[in-house]
Order: C-alpha cells, then structure tokens, then sequence
C-alpha cells in the first residue's frame, strides 16, 4: 500500500461524476445487491446506497470498515475468499484502485467472477504524468502502471464482455458475465 498521500489538484482529480454515470449507466434494478471490494472511505458505496442498491462493503483497513459502517453501509473485514464468506451472488462486483496493487490480480478476478450473477467494474490508474509524479512521492508498487491491453486481457479470460472506457485519470473496466 501507499506510504501517505497526497492532496490531489481539483483540476487533475478523478471526475466522480464520470464513475458515477458508468455505474448508473448500467442497467441494474433498484435493490440490486452490490459489493464494494476495497471500499476505502466508502464514497462509492455511499453513493449506490443513495441510489437504491442493496450495498456491502468490504476492505483490509479496519479503519476504513468502520469508516462504512458509520456511513451506513454493512461492512467487513477483508476475507482470503470473498465468495465462501458471502455464500450469496451479487448483480454488481465494484473494485476502485485495488487491483493494481497485486502481483496476480487474478485471484481477485476469479472471485469477482464467482460472486457476480452479471457486472463487474474495475476502475484502475492510467499511466499519465501526474500519475508518474504521485508514484514518485508515494512510492508506488513496481506493478502499478500496467497497460490497457494488460487489463483487457485479463478481464477477457474471464468475462464474455470485456469494455475498456478512458477516464481522466483511470480506466474503468466493465465486464458482464
């Protein structure tokens, strides 16, 4: 994981409007069960919980669990196997910066392959220049900037439909089963 943060310039920072519209823009029903893997400080949780989705939430940090579980969203601390703890099929899998911190991220794809009945979304950083200055001061894993191609090949092993959307920052990955 990342040793600090930094604060990231407004004009250079994620267009949370552009996730949100890629997660609206699918077509789930209301209620529709979702989980967040990797919630961090739950924004996208929040957000699907305030749009009607049946959202869990969960993350390695204990202070990022209870971080969701204030905001309202049931919460868990991170499983080895996500889909032996949940024992139930999700329409939604969501990750936001959580692959490219794994070595194999394989692992995490074919869970996300056996708890999503449809979707899986998987935002992730693109190589740009302020993505090359934060690694600098952030100290970034050597796996972080991985290709496009890298990712939709690996989604493409497991997802019938793999679709690549370029963001400001970050690539949104949107598979269906």
């Amino acid at each position: 994981m990342w040793k600090k943060y930094l604060k990231i310039p407004d004009f250079l920072s994620i267009s949370r409007r552009d996730v949100e519209k890629i997660l609206l823009a699918l077509p789930l029903k209301k209620n529709a069960k979702v989980l967040d893997i990797g919630c961090g400080y739950a924004r996208i949780s929040l957000f699907l919980k305030q749009q009607g989705f049946d959202v869990m939430a969960i993350d390695i940090e204990d202070k990022m669990v209870k971080e969701a579980l204030k905001k309202g969203i049931p919460a868990k601390k991170w499983m080895q196997e996500i889909s032996n703890s949940l024992q139930i099929h999700l329409i939604l899998v969501i990750t936001d910066g959580l692959l490219e911190h794994f070595k194999n991220p394989e692992k995490i794809l074919k869970e996300e392959y056996k708890v999503s009945k449809k979707f899986v979304v998987n935002f992730l950083p693109k190589t740009t220049w302020w993505n090359k200055i934060l690694e600098k001061f952030q100290n970034t894993p050597e796996v972080y900037w991985r290709n496009k191609e890298y990712w939709k090949n690996i989604h493409q092993r497991f997802f019938k439909k793999v679709m690549l959307v370029e963001l400001k920052r970050i690539w949104a990955v949107i598979c269906e089963k």
